[in-house]
């Protein structure tokens, strides 16, 4: 905001600066507020020291000062944008950042941790289109535990996700995606090593999508997992013992948790990282 003043008062000194208080004295103080003990104090100050002082409501040399900038409710009622949440403020000074650097000439370099913890996800999607464009004209680094995020990143070819381990220590490239789609699930076991039911749902139907589309499942089974990749028939099927391999079976376990029990993690990782295995 010293900016703004520091621009204002350049021009004004070509003209003259004008009392910025006289419209706001006639539209707030003198039909609308009147305060008899303030008037006795104002004036028996003057009796006393001599100098006429009054209640103003803004600096005529820095009038920007106590500015601050806000949405307006019917009733003229201001919300700071301070209140409106992290989020809005945070996109609010990208721009203003992005703007002032291109007034200025400058490039920028900009640093984001977390910027989902602000964000609904609706914000998200067009957080995100602004960093894309953004990104043209600046650098920027992002640091991420979100799986929408970094999905809705990766649909641009110039964006490079990278992984950092716990430690600290090591920058990883990000594991080959093998889905013909980006997918927030295997973002989260890529980016995040995160075994999900639903991923392993992914997977499992877009092999019998390109290897047994018309197939029931068993027969899908038998004829991929068994005959062509070598896969242990070691899994019930309908109560049957060792009709069908794992991976059929944790997919009916996940469609049919009632009859088969819920699967356990780390058997459902080992499967999802074989079918990985199979594209």
């Amino acid at each position: 905001m010293e900016d703004f003043s520091y621009q204002y008062l350049n021009k004004s000194l070509e003209t003259g600066i004008a009392n910025l208080n006289d419209d706001l004295d006639e539209k707030i103080k003198k039909d609308r507020v009147e305060n008899n003990f303030l008037a006795e104090a104002v004036k028996k100050f003057e009796e006393i020291s001599g100098s006429k002082i009054r209640l103003d409501f803004l600096d005529n040399y820095e009038p920007f000062r106590g500015a601050f900038f806000a949405t307006k409710k019917d009733n003229h009622q201001q919300i700071a944008l301070s209140n409106l949440g992290s989020g809005y403020e945070m996109i609010f000074a990208l721009l203003y950042s992005f703007y002032l650097a291109r007034q200025s000439g400058k490039q920028l370099i900009v640093l984001i941790d977390e910027p989902e913890l602000h964000l609904h996800p609706r914000l998200q999607e067009k957080f995100v289109g602004f960093l894309l464009e953004f990104s043209k004209d600046a650098q920027i680094l992002l640091a991420s535990h979100s799986p929408l995020l970094v999905k809705q990143l990766s649909e641009n070819s110039k964006v490079r996700v990278r992984v950092l381990e716990c430690n600290g220590q090591k920058v990883l490239e990000v594991e080959k995606r093998v889905l013909p789609y980006i997918s927030a699930n295997e973002t989260n076991f890529l980016a995040f090593n995160l075994a999900t039911e639903e991923y392993h749902n992914e997977l499992y139907e877009e092999l019998k999508s390109t290897n047994g589309v018309s197939k029931d499942y068993k027969l899908f089974d038998n004829d991929f997992f068994v005959a062509v990749k070598g896969e242990p028939k070691n899994s019930p099927w309908k109560g049957n013992r060792n009709e069908v391999s794992i991976h059929t079976f944790i997919r009916n376990q996940i469609h049919h948790q009632k009859d088969n029990g819920k699967t356990d993690y780390g058997i459902l990782k080992s499967s999802i990282e074989k079918m990985r295995s199979f594209f």
